[in-house]
């Protein structure tokens, strides 16, 4: 079930946000992106079913003001 845009509760009271590229390298704008990536997962939801999605990380460090 969606509860915001991009952010769904696959599972009760375990919520995943959804980015893609560009929302999370806007998310961080304010890192110094080192490197972004992905990785597959299976999220089982509460009616027993699996599914298997893409998910992004970002590696970065903090720009200092």
């Amino acid at each position: 079930m969606e509860v915001e845009k991009n952010t769904f509760e696959y599972k009760n009271g375990k919520l995943a946000h959804f980015f893609s590229e560009d929302d999370l390298k806007n998310h961080f704008k304010e890192t110094n992106i080192i490197e972004t990536g992905s990785i597959q997962e299976n999220f089982e939801y509460s009616n027993g079913a699996i599914r298997t999605y893409k998910l992004r990380y970002i590696y970065g460090i903090k720009i200092l003001a």
